[in-house]
């Protein structure tokens, strides 16, 4: 029989592809807001230090007017309270994987996440 020395297969990593990612964190509480974006700022640092700090988005602000009077028109008075909703968007580029670890980073937050992906 002859030796025949064995070829290794070596699989050469194949780059992943980038998705570009826009990612919206809305609440209405702007501290928690703010700690949470600092928080995922810092974790995507460490995974891709080309990572831009977030947009500081114009807070919406939404007015809603109720009844004094549950019944009948009785004096017809008005309350009027405003609910400000403040918000950070983060312009990002990362692989499936990167997507799946934010999605699980952000999970469980008490912050409205809307995440678009961007041809």
């Amino acid at each position: 029989m002859n030796d025949v020395e064995k070829k290794y297969d070596i699989e050469t990593p194949v780059p992943e592809k980038l998705i570009n990612v826009e990612l919206r964190l809305l609440c209405s509480n702007k501290k928690l807001l703010s700690d949470l974006s600092n928080r995922y700022y810092n974790y995507l640092f460490q995974n891709s230090p080309t990572a831009k700090k977030p947009r500081v988005l114009q807070p919406f602000i939404c007015d809603v007017t109720t009844r004094k009077s549950p019944c009948g028109q009785g004096t017809a008075t008005w309350s009027k309270y405003k609910m400000i909703i403040h918000g950070r968007m983060f312009a990002l580029q990362m692989t499936h994987q990167m997507l799946k670890d934010s999605a699980a980073f952000l999970q469980n937050t008490d912050v409205e996440v809307r995440l678009t992906l961007k041809g």
